[in-house]
């Protein structure tokens, strides 16, 4: 499959040298700001803000969270060859070069064995535009979705595309999502009432207080948080700022202890996995202070540069729930800082965004990313197959 794509590469490159003029230079295309194109659906910006765009920390945690190599049953023998265990394997195996053959095919790398339904719930934590939970319908198409978000803007903005994406596109991917206007400090599950959606009104399931779990536990809760420490009521800069940017910036509304204690009250105990992204070198060591202090134990970190040889610039980890000896109940009191944890060994990864710096770049208009990149987020994005065209 390699050896054809490079000489499919080959080819197009001698086409182009071939039938493009020799001036004048072709005018870059203007994309719509409003609106970022996935491969399979549409996510309108419009409404949201500067601050509640599609970005890459979300593209990048949605892709993360997608591979599920940490459930239970990637971790038995007879499924080390699972279809989550491979696309792991193309990612962290740097030797692997992505075939944008196989990427434009439309064919997805990562699916679920027949009879696992992990997760049956999602909780999506700080929605914005609704992105990380449309990724994750996609991905786990028979899980239900809970989304919440404080900022009024960002809900009518994910509102928008759950019902558009449902009513319009007719895309399944926003089906199972609920939509919830409310601090995740103050979330209640079963008790909090949902968003009216038109999605839920057509499907007759317009429960008052939406779907959720019964016991009040996700099975996966995914999260990219603000990560900019400031206090508006000290800082005159922060506090001009328009709503929806500070509020998806800045941590004043949910610092890394609330993300935490939050994550320790609702994510399933011994099956639950929490998956987040943050900026280094904070709030990256308040969270790692507050998940030890709260009894949240790393599985994996991966450590995100721009490019090979670059700074850190961000850090995407997998929590889940220390198993407590002491905790026979197995409960998730906040109280409870479960000191007598069995001990997990974090595994460590390193993950560039880019091949090159935007010096070395060799691209027309934009920078090559990496493979790792690529492979993550093949199932999803298409963004990068243009790179072909700009070599």
């Amino acid at each position: 499959m390699m050896e054809d794509n490079k000489s499919n590469n080959s080819k197009s490159d001698n086409i182009e040298n071939t039938v493009l003029p020799p001036s004048p230079t072709p005018e870059k295309k203007k994309r719509n700001k409003g609106i970022f194109y996935f491969k399979h659906f549409p996510v309108y910006q419009d409404l949201a803000g500067i601050g509640q765009k599609v970005g890459t920390d979300a593209l990048l945690v949605a892709g993360y969270t997608s591979i599920a190599k940490h459930k239970q049953s990637n971790q038995l023998e007879e499924n080390r060859n699972s279809p989550n265990n491979k696309l792991n394997n193309l990612v962290w195996n740097e030797t692997i070069p992505y075939d944008y053959q196989f990427g434009k095919s439309n064919q997805l790398i990562n699916n679920d064995l027949p009879n696992d339904n992990w997760p049956n719930y999602i909780l999506d934590i700080g929605t914005g535009t609704n992105v990380l939970s449309l990724m994750m319908g996609q991905r786990f198409k028979d899980a239900t979705i809970n989304s919440i978000d404080i900022d009024e803007m960002a809900i009518k903005q994910a509102s928008f595309n759950i019902d558009h994406l449902y009513l319009e596109e007719k895309v399944q991917v926003s089906k199972n999502i609920y939509l919830f206007h409310t601090p995740i400090q103050d979330f209640v599950p079963g008790t909090t009432k949902t968003v009216e959606l038109k999605k839920n009104v057509i499907t007759n399931d317009n429960k008052s207080t939406g779907s959720t779990p019964t016991d009040g536990f996700y099975d996966l809760i995914i999260s990219a948080p603000p990560y900019f420490p400031s206090d508006p009521n000290t800082d005159p800069v922060v506090s001009s700022m328009l709503t929806t940017r500070r509020i998806a910036r800045h941590t004043h509304t949910l610092s890394m202890q609330d993300l935490v204690l939050a994550v320790k009250r609702l994510l399933r105990p011994n099956t639950g996995l929490f998956t987040t992204i943050v900026s280094v070198p904070d709030p990256a060591n308040e969270l790692e202070q507050m998940a030890q202090k709260h009894g949240l134990v790393c599985v994996e970190q991966v450590d995100v540069t721009d490019s090979p040889g670059t700074k850190l610039i961000r850090k995407m980890y997998t929590f889940k729930l220390a198993i407590n000896t002491d905790d026979s109940n197995n409960n998730n009191n906040n109280n409870n800082n479960n000191n007598s944890s069995t001990q997990i060994e974090t595994i460590k990864q390193n993950f560039t965004i880019y091949e090159t710096t935007i010096k070395e770049s060799t691209q027309r208009h934009h920078r090559k990313h990496s493979d790792q990149y690529k492979w993550l987020l093949n199932d999803f994005c298409n963004h990068f197959h243009k790179e072909l065209d700009n070599q």
